[in-house]
């Protein structure tokens, strides 16, 4: 899914979008269902994992042992134990996929709105204007290029922040 191309207004093809906004909103729907089904997944399966470590622990005692097994030392353990960590970072995963499509669904909404307001403009003769009319895809260009070096600045900012660390 190119999310990017799919929530950007053509408004010289301001009838194709129309045409494609009710697919896209079923596209990002499905994946938004999609996504939320797989974080349902990890969310449980962090559970189950959670619970096997507890019983095991209960039958067998803390591995490497000594400690007495108290509710904290339990949890201690569990927290720590690799299957379980593993498992929260898969479901961390999720719910950030999850996220996104939520933001792309919501975008969606909003190119709607976009897109009822471009058509008033339209009917209401805002296009034709003087002789040297705008070119809002060269205006759209200049935005997306600002915007785009914003978020590069943005990012640098949060690297510093972050001690230099990359994702």
């Amino acid at each position: 899914m190119n999310y990017e191309n799919d929530i950007t207004i053509n408004p010289d093809e301001l009838d194709v979008e129309w045409l494609r906004q009710s697919f896209l909103v079923g596209k990002y729907g499905k994946e938004l269902a999609d996504a939320e089904e797989r974080t349902r997944r990890a969310e449980e399966k962090v559970k189950v994992i959670r619970s096997e470590i507890i019983l095991e622990v209960n039958k067998n005692g803390i591995p490497g042992g000594g400690e007495k097994t108290t509710a904290q030392t339990i949890e201690a353990y569990y927290r720590t134990h690799e299957d379980y960590i593993d498992a929260k970072k898969d479901l961390s995963d999720a719910l950030h996929n999850q996220q996104i499509i939520q933001v792309a669904v919501s975008s969606l909404h909003q190119k709607r709105a976009a897109l009822e307001n471009l058509v008033k403009l339209l009917t209401a003769d805002y296009f034709s204007g003087p002789t040297n009319p705008r070119n809002l895809n060269l205006e759209n260009e200049k935005r997306k290029r600002k915007e785009e070096a914003s978020d590069k600045i943005m990012q640098k900012s949060r690297r510093k922040k972050e001690g230099g660390r990359t994702k």
